[in-house]
C-alpha cells in the first residue's frame, strides 16, 4: 500500500472523528499541500536556472498521475519532473491550501495565526503556478518573438 494512500485513509478516518469542518483537520491539509510544494521546490532546485527548459518539454505529457508522482517521492527513485508535472503537483497543493485556508477562516477568523498562515501558504502557491505557467507557455514566445 502506498503511503499516500494510507495517509488519505488515515485522514477519513480522522474527518469521521473531528468533521470536516474542524480546525484541527486543516492541520493535515495543510501538510499535504506543503509535501506537494516541497516536492515541486526540490525539483525545481535540481532544474536550476536553465531558461530553456521550458521549451524543451514534451507537449504530449497531459495525462500525468498524481498518485505516481508522490510514490516516486522517495530517496531511491526521485525523478526530475517535467513543467507539467510540477504544475499538477503545485495545482494540487493549492486544492489543498485552499481548504485548509476555508476551514480555519470559518473556524478561527480572519487574525488567528494558522488562518494566515494557511493564506500564505495559498498565496505563495497561486503565485508559483503563475510564474511556472509563464515559463512554460510564455517565455518560449516570448524568446521566439525577440529573435
Amino acid at each position: 500500500m502506498s503511503r499516500w494512500v494510507a495517509f488519505h485513509e488515515s485522514l477519513k478516518i480522522y474527518e469521521e472523528i473531528v468533521g470536516k469542518d474542524h480546525s484541527s483537520y486543516a492541520a493535515p491539509l495543510s501538510n499535504l499541500g506543503m509535501l506537494e510544494r516541497s516536492r515541486v521546490l526540490e525539483s525545481e532546485a535540481e532544474e536550476g536556472e536553465d531558461d530553456n527548459y521550458a521549451s524543451t518539454q514534451n507537449d504530449d505529457e497531459t495525462n500525468i498521475d498524481l498518485q505516481t508522482l508522490r510514490d516516486s517521492n522517495t530517496p531511491e527513485q526521485k525523478a526530475k519532473l517535467s513543467a507539467l508535472e510540477r504544475m499538477q503537483l503545485n495545482e494540487s497543493a493549492i486544492e489543498y491550501f485552499d481548504e485548509a485556508y476555508r476551514i480555519r477562516l470559518s473556524e478561527l477568523g480572519v487574525n488567528h495565526p494558522h488562518t494566515i498562515q494557511s493564506r500564505t501558504q495559498l498565496g505563495s502557491a497561486i503565485a508559483a503556478s503563475i510564474e511556472e505557467r509563464y515559463k512554460v507557455h510564455l517565455f518560449p514566445l516570448f524568446t521566439r518573438v525577440c529573435k
